[in-house]
């Protein structure tokens, strides 16, 4: 059963156990919570840049709109405005905790990826744009920014706590640039090496993702394992703890133990007998589990010792 717990799917590098990959994300989580609202933050501060570019657009823009008739601000930098708002406004949710985004982070996170990457590089170039602004790009050194793009795509996409087949998925978004590139013809002195060094990038890449998801998840089941073990530990040394405590006419008492780590080797407990009782407190030498397991053994000794010895004498003489 335990074996497979642990069992790391081969191809999907996620656990077999549901129950064990759900336990996974949600520390995960916690570590990234920092970097979403990073993320967050950065996500406003380019929705304000595009908002600004909306109502001060640049003078290449301004040609453009010119010589084609295509505007680029209502476009592109509008629409770019309202996608980095809703990249923010996810983030900030899942990093606040909220259910059903921080459930589903990363699943939203690629469609509108491949909804803004199909709206810009497809959806663009074939329906709004002309052959004249084709060409105005071409000769412009906004085919930089794209190219550039296309090789840094992959590597942001390291940083997006992606499952590795999310990840895989999303190597397809520089493709989908490359296939820009195609529409407005760009030069194959350009094309050619781009789509090399894509390829070659995006396998690299995803053998250091597998790699890294794959060590995450080992070094996870090895302390989840012991973390498991530590409280059967923890358990078994609380019930040797009494649960109450004797009721007797003429005495009233109280007991309790707290424990520095999560199991140590003190214990105590009540023995009554007819007219009289006897209270034993131990501490074994030591920490940790070992302590936790001479204290069980010593426990149970006490107990058998305890029925046939009646001065504490006797008592310590049978138990040693």
């Amino acid at each position: 059963m335990t074996k497979r717990k642990y069992e790391i799917h081969p191809w999907k590098v996620k656990f077999v156990d549901e129950i064990t990959e759900i336990t996974y994300q949600e520390r995960k989580f916690l570590s990234i919570r920092r970097g979403l609202i990073v993320f967050a933050f950065a996500m406003l501060v380019f929705f304000l840049l595009s908002c600004f570019m909306v109502l001060n657009p640049f003078p290449e823009d301004i040609e453009l709109k010119q010589r084609t008739g295509y505007d680029s601000a209502i476009n592109e930098d509008l629409p770019q405005a309202v996608i980095n708002l809703t990249f923010g406004l996810l983030s900030i949710a899942a990093a606040s905790g909220w259910g059903p985004i921080k459930k589903n982070y990363s699943s939203l996170m690629l469609c509108l990826f491949y909804c803004t990457m199909a709206y810009f590089f497809l959806i663009i170039p074939m329906f709004m744009h002309t052959e004249s602004s084709f060409e105005f790009f071409r000769d412009s050194e906004s085919k930089y920014i794209y190219i550039s793009l296309t090789l840094f795509l992959p590597i942001i996409n390291m940083v997006v706590p992606y499952t590795f087949i999310q990840f895989s998925a999303s190597l397809l978004m520089s493709l989908v640039v490359i296939l820009y590139m195609i529409i407005i013809q760009l030069s194959p002195v350009l094309l050619t090496p781009l789509i090399v060094i894509s390829l070659v990038s995006g396998m690299i890449l995803t053998f250091i993702k597998y790699r890294i998801e794959k060590g995450d998840r080992i070094q996870f089941a090895r302390i989840h394992e012991i973390e498991q073990e530590l409280e059967h530990a923890r358990k078994m040394q609380m019930s040797l703890i009494p649960q109450a405590t004797p009721n007797l006419p003429l005495l009233e008492m109280s007991g309790r133990n707290i424990v520095a780590n999560e199991v140590s080797g003190d214990f105590f407990s009540y023995f009554v007998a007819k007219d009289k009782i006897r209270i034993a407190v131990a501490d074994v030498s030591g920490k940790g589990l070992k302590a936790a397991m001479n204290a069980v053994m010593a426990c149970g000794i006490l107990k058998i010792a305890s029925k046939s010895s009646e001065s504490p004498v006797e008592l310590m003489s049978e138990i040693n």
